[in-house]
């Protein structure tokens, strides 16, 4: 979900600049821009914290925040404040790839990752349904709304991990 639904908010960006940010393409340009050093970012405070125990729960609680993030994204109207939230979505979505990545190869046996990497690269191949979803949503609803909905389902994974599951909460 994250990474179908999280990720796709790329694919509605220059929509949300133009007709909720009323900028042109040197402003989309700048969001972009933004939303990659939120990742620099968000992956220099991941690295200089060095080892740290329950990357479960900070993969949850980064979960949440992503979701979070891209509702305060789709709320801002002002293009300052704008870069601010896309600078946190950078942030999450990179470290939330980040710590998957380490969960994965930190829990799956030697025997199964090829088989898990696998599968994770398959799933992430399903990626453009949630940039198709996101279009469909935005030509509804609006744009606003299709990225409301994006954060609201990555937000409600984390919730929902979080309830559901006991093992990751405590790796």
């Amino acid at each position: 979900v994250v990474e179908t639904f999280g990720f796709a908010y790329q694919s509605v960006l220059p929509s949300f600049a133009r007709d909720v940010l009323e900028v042109d393409a040197d402003g989309l340009g700048i969001l972009t821009l933004a939303a990659g050093c939120g990742s620099v970012i968000g992956v220099a405070i991941l690295a200089t914290r060095g080892y740290f125990p329950q990357k479960g729960r900070l993969l949850i609680g980064v979960t949440i925040g992503y979701g979070l993030m891209l509702i305060g994204f789709a709320l801002s109207g002002l293009f300052s404040l704008s870069l601010i939230m896309i600078m946190g979505v950078g942030a999450m979505a990179a470290v939330f790839d980040a710590i998957q990545w380490t969960l994965l190869q930190q829990h799956v046996p030697n025997d199964m990752r090829g088989r898990a990497i696998g599968g994770w690269v398959f799933a992430t191949g399903f990626g453009w349904i949630g940039q198709l979803a996101l279009g469909a949503m935005a030509q509804v609803l609006g744009v606003r709304w299709a990225l409301m909905i994006a954060g609201a389902l990555v937000a409600l994974t984390g919730f929902i991990s979080y309830g559901s599951s006991a093992k990751l909460r405590e790796i």
